[in-house]
């Protein structure tokens, strides 16, 4: 497989709140014109925000840029009197919050309420052709998973040559 061309990377970056609410957030803060971030809701409308960063041309500039948008949001959050954290779980009861209706979360109760805690971050790549996405995509098909499991959490770990449960 060739190496394809990326052209360009977005980020969107699922991020959690405590004393605020999300709704007034996204209405609050404020970017810098012509910045390239967004602001938007996520199915927890209101402990969970997404911070969107668009179209950079590499990843230093994605990183730099996404560094950027943090700092700036978590100034304004902690003026507005709250506190924004990121991981993979929410450290607040979302019981009481309606799922926002999205594509996914549309298919049942039962899918919308099992997002209602998780964020995530995607990193989105642009290639130059069509031909190149799916040669990258097929090969992230394979090595996905290994990733994957690099970075879950498991009831495991290597002690003395050996992998033991970590529960005892």
């Amino acid at each position: 497989m060739n190496v394809p061309s990326f052209r360009q990377f977005s980020n969107e970056i699922e991020l959690h709140l405590g004393g605020v609410n999300a709704r007034d957030v996204i209405r609050e803060v404020r970017f810098p014109k012509g910045s390239n971030f967004t602001l938007e809701g996520e199915v927890n409308t209101q402990q969970i925000i997404e911070l969107t960063v668009s179209l950079t041309n590499n990843v230093s500039e994605l990183n730099e840029r996404l560094r950027e948008g943090i700092g700036i949001l978590v100034q304004q959050v902690e003026a507005m009197g709250g506190r924004i954290y990121g991981g993979g779980s929410l450290l607040a009861d979302s019981s009481h919050v309606d799922p926002a209706r999205y594509r996914t979360t549309s298919l049942s109760e039962r899918v919308a309420r099992s997002f209602m805690d998780v964020a995530s971050q995607q990193i989105v790549v642009g290639v130059s052709n069509e031909r190149e996405g799916l040669e990258f995509y097929n090969m992230m098909r394979q090595v996905g998973p290994i990733l994957f499991a690099m970075f879950a959490s498991s009831p495991y770990r290597f002690e003395n040559d050996s992998i033991v449960s970590s529960n005892g």
